[in-house]
């Protein structure tokens, strides 16, 4: 099992130019290795903006995205001409959620696009 703190010093060992908030520091890092490995999640360049990638997977699957970021800054970031559409699709492709203890527990509200 890997600590933040060494997570951490694995990150400032290899010079990396930016530091780990605990926060940020996620619960079971070896079980998201195993799941990238396994090619059910996928990961950004750490210098790209990783919502552009994650709604345009969305789009190119007609899948929806499990977020509760609600893509605000990527809105406003979209070109004039396609702003309303981005966050219609937004809007009826992201499901949020939160947890009961351990229990993951998707918004009930939520339906999926037809």
């Amino acid at each position: 099992c890997l600590s933040y703190e060494k997570v951490a010093s694995y990150k400032r060992a290899a010079k990396a130019s930016f530091e780990i908030s605990k926060a940020k520091m996620p619960d079971d890092v070896g079980m998201l290795i195993e799941l990238k490995r396994q090619g059910f999640i996928a990961t950004t360049p750490a210098q790209d903006y990783d919502d552009s990638y994650c709604i345009e997977y969305a789009k190119k699957n007609n899948s929806c995205i499990v977020s509760n970021d609600r893509y605000k800054d990527h809105v406003e970031n979209v070109d004039e001409t396609i702003r309303v559409e981005v966050k219609k699709w937004i809007r009826y492709h992201r499901i949020s959620f939160t947890f009961a203890g351990d229990e993951f527990i998707p918004n009930p509200d939520f339906r999926f696009p037809e």
